[in-house]
């Protein structure tokens, strides 16, 4: 699965804003699951201690989000992000808890950190997921639009794609989660004041905690203006191998194919059982020299060089030739020589 968000998205809500994404499969609901509600109830009730309905929306992590409902005109004061209506509902003290440990754990981090938590079934969404600003043009059933200015997220379902809004908070049901989901798809929002220290901690925690109750492993995707798409789940990107790897890897199947080569049997040859006979022959020959040692020559040294200078010739000696042409030289004057 491919999840992307829209430029448009920073443009409306903040620059800096930080989409954290949690894919969690094979979850195990029975197990904790009376744990989670035990958390969660410990959660509402500090919430009802320490908040007010009056002054839910003054409150410096909720007040971002009612400015981007500002747009909205005199109606904003009517719209709720998904925090505004959770903590709207423990304050009136009705039930928050589900069948869910997903959507528990959730609920429990949302009151904790005042961010906005979405929980979708991971089997029944359709294709990739885009984060996009309505135009009020896309539709919600029959009858309902969406509001233009809207933050919402869609798939690539053909009817009922959008999956839920962020602004004027609304859910589809065909993604709800249920006792019966094994697979859930869990985002955050996170934008100023939330620093990157603090959004980092609470991505920490959700990955923590959703492992410990699902009793599964978690796969993260943090998206920002940097960094706008990525993949979860089908399409699992392997670990890169570093070059020196591969190249080993390529000499050895290149030896493997050399070998294979020379251990191929002769291919057969045209014009009968005579030609194949013959070259047999010729093969056996060529295997039987190849066998035989080869035969080692003795390595004779070339013969020294006399030391010292060539004698030469005498210029005033005269040389006398004979019948045949071949110079001799002439007699030398001893004492029984004649005059």
């Amino acid at each position: 699965m491919r999840v992307s968000i829209d430029k448009d998205v920073f443009k409306k809500l903040h620059p800096k804003l930080k989409v954290a994404f949690f894919l969690v499969q094979h979850i195990k609901n029975e197990d904790k699951l009376q744990e989670s509600r035990h958390l969660l109830k410990e959660a509402e009730t500090y919430i009802r201690l320490t908040f007010n309905k009056d002054t839910i929306k003054t409150h410096h992590l909720i007040s971002p989000w009612v400015t981007a409902q500002e747009e909205f005109g005199s109606k904003a004061r009517h719209y709720h992000s998904s925090v505004e209506r959770l903590l709207k509902t423990v304050l009136d003290r009705r039930e928050v808890t589900g069948k869910n440990v997903i959507t528990n754990v959730s609920n429990y981090l949302a009151l904790k950190h005042l961010v906005p938590f979405g929980a979708d079934d991971y089997g029944k969404i359709n294709g990739n997921i885009h984060f996009n600003v309505a135009s009020g043009k896309e539709r919600i059933g029959i009858l309902k639009r969406l509001k233009q200015g809207d933050i919402y997220y869609k798939d690539e379902a053909k009817r009922g794609s959008v999956l839920g809004t962020k602004l004027d908070y609304w859910k589809n049901k065909r993604t709800k989660l249920s006792a019966q989901t094994h697979s859930a798809l869990v985002h955050i929002e996170a934008m100023p004041p939330v620093s990157s220290k603090e959004f980092n901690q609470i991505v920490k925690e959700t990955k923590s905690l959703l492992e410990m109750f699902s009793g599964s492993s978690v796969e993260t995707l943090i998206l920002q203006k940097r960094k706008l798409q990525g993949n979860l789940g089908a399409i699992m990107l392997e670990k890169l191998e570093p070059v020196s790897k591969i190249k080993k890897k390529k000499v050895k199947v290149a030896k493997k194919k050399r070998k294979a080569f020379k251990n191929m049997p002769p291919a057969p040859v045209r014009g009968g059982k005579k030609a194949e006979k013959e070259s047999k022959r010729k093969a056996k020959a060529k295997n039987i020299q190849a066998s035989k040692p080869k035969r080692k020559t003795k390595h004779i040294p070339p013969a020294p060089r006399k030391s010292g200078k060539a004698k030469k010739r005498p210029r005033n000696v005269k040389v006398r030739k004979t019948d045949g042409g071949i110079p001799k030289p002439p007699k030398r004057k001893g004492i029984f020589s004649r005059k």
